[in-house]
């Protein structure tokens, strides 16, 4: 009768144990091939904790997808515990050699990056043929000595995008027209690391006064959003671009790392792929002119222009385009700087001085 007491006893408290186990233990998502702004959801639901242990290139992952997780999707462990995940930065950069600038062009030697262009059916559009500018007027002095004036950028279409909103949304649209490969319509952005501001506020007012200095200057300006609420995916904004017959397609974003020392400003533009072909050398010069005038009148970091492959907003786009990365908000002094109307004003003036001389350019 003991005996058997006691193993009825020694049952029970097996039963509880693990009951108690199970209470605290949680079953790990899949974060694979997922964008790790859902990667995070996904394990905070699970009670759990993500921690990027590394970036790599990747040409099968867009950037920002998870890569691999440790411990694997399916598995379960204590709550609380951290799962490790590899992300993608996207398709690898090629050096290739600068642009030769025109002569008495004052821009500094820069190390352009190219992606390869995932080879696919090229778009049955148009070739856009790049402007020519117009020759410059002539004013006759008194003297009769021809002075020469240099042209204006009046009369011009400027699209302004804001990069994302206050709501992401996590659907995936064709990287391209007529690609199999999806990426999200509109991901959520950075963070401020001291401030908490989101990135999407920070591109809007920036945004705003680069409309108002090219206005003042006669150019016209088409936003993709006035708001933070509001739900526009990446093709949708630029086919804003393209309805409005834009000269130039200007995103303004602004970077994020796990390595909180990164810093500086870059722009990016298309690369030479299948979609990009017709607006290839005019969005490059843009770059070009627009990162310098950035550099310039922030002080930032120089990191350079690059081409990228796989931007949705850039391979819909039929107008030259360009992506501009204004500081990092993982970096706790660019991250204050962001959020002073100062610096903002600096950020605004840098865009505009590079968007009306690649005007004056075309």
């Amino acid at each position: 009768m003991i005996l058997f007491a006691a193993l009825c006893l020694l049952v029970l408290f097996g039963l509880m144990a693990f009951q108690a186990l199970a209470f605290s233990q949680t079953r790990v998502p899949r974060c694979t091939e997922k964008d790790i702004e859902e990667a995070k959801s996904l394990a905070s639901s699970a009670k759990l904790k993500i921690s990027i242990a590394k970036e790599v290139f990747s040409e099968t992952h867009p950037e920002g997808t998870v890569v691999s997780q440790e411990p694997a999707g399916g598995s379960r462990v204590r709550k609380g515990s951290l799962v490790k995940v590899v992300v993608s930065k996207g398709p690898r950069p090629i050096k290739v050699e600068p642009v030769a600038l025109e002569a008495g062009k004052d821009m500094s030697p820069e190390t352009v990056s190219e992606t390869t262009s995932t080879p696919e059916e090229r778009p049955s559009t148009p070739v856009l043929s790049t402007p020519v500018a117009p020759p410059p007027s002539t004013d006759s002095t008194s003297t009769g000595t021809s002075v020469t004036t240099p042209p204006t950028a009046g009369g011009k279409v400027v699209c302004i995008d804001p990069g994302h909103q206050a709501r992401a949304n996590l659907g995936r649209e064709p990287i391209g027209p007529g690609s199999s490969q999806t990426k999200e319509k509109c991901r959520g952005g950075a963070t401020g690391v001291s401030s908490g501001t989101p990135e999407y506020k920070l591109t809007l007012e920036i945004g705003l006064k680069l409309r108002a200095l090219l206005e003042k200057k006669g150019i016209t300006v088409v936003m993709t959003r006035e708001t933070n609420d509001v739900d526009i995916s990446n093709i949708e904004r630029a086919e804003i671009a393209n309805e409005a017959g834009a000269h130039l397609f200007v995103r303004i974003h602004h970077n994020g790392s796990s390595n909180l020392s990164l810093g500086g400003a870059c722009t990016l533009y298309p690369a030479d792929g299948s979609w990009t072909a017709p607006i290839y050398a005019s969005s490059r010069r843009a770059a070009q002119l627009i990162q310098r005038e950035l550099v310039k009148s922030t002080g930032l970091k120089n990191n350079s222009i690059f081409a990228r492959s796989d931007i949705t907003g850039f391979n819909w786009s039929k107008v030259p385009a360009v992506l501009t990365e204004i500081g990092f908000l993982s970096n706790p002094e660019e991250d204050r700087l962001l959020n002073t109307g100062e610096f903002q004003d600096k950020a605004a003036q840098g865009l505009f001085n590079g968007i009306v001389e690649y005007l004056n350019e075309t």
